[in-house]
């Protein structure tokens, strides 16, 4: 769908403007990963298994968490965001078109 990406892209930059992660080329590589799966996002398993793949990275403490919370924030905030627009928003659009149709 044409407005998967927009979608994804927003919820990328809210879940980065919440957890505070400014722009770097780690948050970028998110980003591209983000926009990888959010073209797949019509498929809910292939959603929820990339956001449960990724929540324990978000919450990890340990080594190597400074590099791999920013890649993951906006991936997990864009398929929060597009799969909300596959499951809800296309759908009320779909049948308020054909009703007037």
């Amino acid at each position: 769908m044409i407005f998967s990406l927009p979608f994804a892209f927003i919820g990328g930059i809210w879940l980065q403007y919440f957890l505070g992660f400014n722009f770097s080329t780690a948050v970028w590589v998110g980003y591209i990963a983000l926009f990888g799966v959010a073209v797949e996002a019509g498929i809910v398993m292939t959603t929820a298994t990339t956001i449960l793949a990724l929540i324990p990275i978000l919450l990890s403490t340990g080594a190597g968490s400074e590099i791999m919370k920013p890649i993951a924030a906006p991936t997990v905030g864009g398929m929060v965001t597009a799969t909300l627009l596959n499951l809800i928003i296309v759908p009320v659009v779909y049948a308020w078109i054909t009703r007037k149709g």
